[in-house]
């Protein structure tokens, strides 16, 4: 993965401006638009339902990536939405998360966004860095109302620009396939998703990032602290 520093961005303090953001921003929320236009595209794709591991055991991974940015937060009773997290404070950071960090970030904080007149939200995901400017997602896909199992491999890049990707290289819905033209399509909803995350987490400034074997490696700003709203259902 390719690093090109981005300019410092001043941005009020506002909804989820959080670490977390960061970390499904730059690993997850890209990745993410590829799977959504698949589904919402694929006519092969039956919706399915899956159960979610327990809550709690995302705990130890979220502990161990608000300790490495320095954030203080009292870990939540279950998902919250992510654009209703109060931060307080700013101060820079720089780690490497791992994907069992991520992982538990994504699954934490949940954020629902329009893409093609659908409504579409992730949940028990599992994030992976297979090799050095490579993410790896698997999990659940809710979209229109229904759910899908989903995943999918790809590369991922910063730059001044902000984020983009060249597109998938796996692509899986429901365990079918997806390639061609509906893929280099899912690339440009990969961008429309990311964009808008980032302005779910307007408090958030990720100053250079990138993709090592195993983890993200990101440096930037982060809140002081935060203060959770009571988790969803």
């Amino acid at each position: 993965m390719t690093t090109e520093p981005a300019p410092a961005q001043t941005k009020p303090a506002g909804r989820g401006a959080l670490v977390a953001g960061v970390v499904v921003l730059l690993a997850v929320a890209g990745i993410v638009g590829l799977i959504v236009w698949a589904v919402v595209t694929s006519d092969r794709a039956a919706p399915v339902s899956h159960p979610e591991p327990s809550f709690e055991s995302y705990e130890p991974g979220w502990t161990s990536a608000m300790a490495k940015a320095g954030v203080e937060a009292t870990f939540p009773g279950g998902p919250v939405e992510l654009t209703e997290v109060r931060p307080t404070g700013r101060r820079p950071f720089e780690a490497t998360f791992t994907a069992e960090e991520i992982t538990a970030l994504l699954n934490v904080y949940r954020f629902e966004a329009d893409l093609g007149g659908q409504s579409v939200s992730i949940s028990d995901a599992t994030a992976e860095f297979p090799a050095p400017g490579v993410g790896a997602l698997s999990g659940t896909l809710s979209a229109g109302g229904s759910t899908y199992s989903a995943a999918i491999e790809g590369p991922l890049v910063h730059t001044a620009k902000g984020i983009d990707s060249p597109g998938a290289t796996s692509l899986t819905v429901e365990g079918f396939g997806v390639g061609g033209e509906r893929r280099r399509q899912a690339t440009e909803a990969m961008v429309a998703y990311l964009n808008r995350y980032l302005m779910a987490a307007p408090g958030l400034t990720v100053q250079s990032a990138r993709i090592l074997e195993g983890g993200l490696q990101v440096s930037g700003t982060a809140p002081a602290s935060l203060e959770h709203p009571a988790p969803t259902p």
